[in-house]
């Protein structure tokens, strides 16, 4: 069953720079919507916003100015949400481009791109290089803001949480610890910053074998989510995905299952039926009924979550990989049950 540990909080930018000359900038209302439909979890109304906005930038401003950055980073976050990973990760990498041109390689606009450029590489299990590009924005900001200032907060969880996915436990829990320390200072409006420690302190506690603090954070984050995210958002899912491994970690199926049940429910409403978030939580939700024995049920959620991973990430993906593992367990477990059943008549 698969926790994604940490909750890496892809950011948007805002233009920064004053639109010269353009009467009440199209451009910049469009840019606004786009960022509007995304907060607003419309994903697909956003995209071709978003390509317009865009185009807009390159014939308003040329191919090469930091508003067309902008738009570049947002229409990559967009792309990246909606598993369409090669069209991201261009956007990415050309809005990189941009501001390194700037001859300010180390400006804190450029920190949004390689952000979402890092948690892209981490998503596609390139660890190496999402810690490199990690590693790179906590320098930045703090050289910027200093080693204790409020912003460097997310920095250190989303580094930290690449330290998890390699099983570098010791790395990854200063880094969460010296987050914790700081997040005292974040403003109660931070909630996304707030909910994203919470999660990764309960995970690594998960990861210890300390169950019931894990579930008393997964908790809270779920309530502070809820609240102020709303219950429909990704990040709700996310966390309620979370908590249900830990249940299952204890047995207790039932609380599991109906949380992993929540979980799909937003994700296919949210993301769509064929959506990497929405392969996680049919395939944990296949790890539960496995544990039921539930074997005709569990084997059609890792069939449908395998075919996604597969049409997403291919055939050597650990996603991919650890759903094949779990249909050849369940299959197994199932032949196993039908000669112990035949044995007995």
């Amino acid at each position: 069953m698969k926790n994604r540990a940490v909750l890496i909080i892809a950011i948007f930018l805002l233009p920064t720079y004053a639109l010269a000359d353009v009467k009440k900038s199209d451009w910049e209302k469009l840019n606004q919507q786009v960022i509007m439909l995304y907060q607003q979890a419309k994903y697909t109304q956003s995209l071709p916003l978003a390509r317009n906005a865009l185009q807009l930038a390159r014939e308003t401003f040329g191919p090469d100015h930091p508003n067309t950055a902008v738009s570049l980073n947002n229409l990559g976050l967009i792309c990246k949400t909606l598993a369409m990973y090669d069209q991201a990760e261009s956007s990415y990498n050309n809005a990189v481009t941009i501001w390194e041109k700037t001859g300010e390689p180390n400006n804190s606009a450029i920190v949004s791109p390689l952000n979402n450029l890092a948690e892209l590489a981490k998503i596609r299990a390139k660890y190496d290089e999402a810690e490199s590009l990690y590693q790179r924005i906590l320098e930045i900001k703090e050289k910027r803001f200093g080693p204790q200032d409020p912003n460097v907060v997310i920095s250190l969880n989303n580094l930290a949480g690449v330290y998890v996915a390699k099983y570098e436990y010791d790395k990854a829990e200063p880094l969460y610890e010296k987050a914790l320390a700081i997040s005292q200072n974040l403003s109660p409006t931070d909630y996304a910053a707030i909910v994203q420690i919470f999660n990764n302190l309960a995970a690594l506690h998960q990861k210890k074998g300390n169950l019931e603090q894990a579930i008393l954070l997964y908790t809270q984050a779920i309530d502070i989510s809820r609240q102020k995210l709303g219950p429909q958002h990704c990040i709700t899912a996310q966390l309620l995905n979370n908590m249900a491994t830990a249940y299952q970690a204890r047995n207790k199926l039932p609380q599991a299952k109906d949380l992993c049940l929540q979980s799909l429910s937003i994700r296919e409403k949210t993301f769509g039926v064929e959506h990497p978030q929405t392969a996680q939580s049919l395939n944990n939700l296949g790890s539960i009924e496995l544990a039921e024995q539930q074997y005709d049920k569990a084997m059609e959620h890792f069939a449908r979550a395998l075919a996604i991973n597969e049409k997403i990430f291919g055939h050597t993906h650990p996603e991919t990989k650890t759903t094949l593992a779990n249909i050849s367990k369940c299959r197994s477990q199932n032949t196993n049950r039908k000669q112990n059943e035949q044995m007995k008549k």
